[in-house]
């Protein structure tokens, strides 16, 4: 396991959910240990539940080529917002993929 980054907000066998406040965006990080679908569905719930408690839209930022995750995401009520341009490690340009679950969104906090 990785150490986690920003508050542990939630955590059991399954996965480990975090959120950070870089630039005052509430960015999500998750360790899922596994993906089975009653996971799938708890993890969403989850999701759902820390972006009522924190009464704030919950972003990730997602690699382009990623599609992996960019499926669960989809699986678990976040949605794409937009491409974002920065540099990586060593200077070089990077496209992410913003996507985000908002708190406004009653049908993304559906489980």
């Amino acid at each position: 396991m990785k150490t986690p980054i920003g508050e542990i907000l939630y955590k059991d066998e399954d996965f480990c959910l975090t959120w950070e406040k870089p630039n005052g965006y509430a960015v999500c990080h998750a360790e899922v240990y596994r993906t089975a679908p009653s996971v799938v569905k708890r993890f969403r719930g989850e999701v759902a539940n820390q972006v009522s408690l924190q009464k704030e839209d919950g972003y990730v930022l997602c690699d382009k080529r990623n599609t992996k995750l960019k499926r669960f995401l989809k699986l678990v009520g976040f949605k794409y917002v937009r491409n974002l341009w920065r540099l990586d490690a060593q200077g070089d340009n990077l496209i992410v993929e913003l996507w985000g679950v908002n708190y406004h969104d009653k049908n993304s906090r559906k489980h």
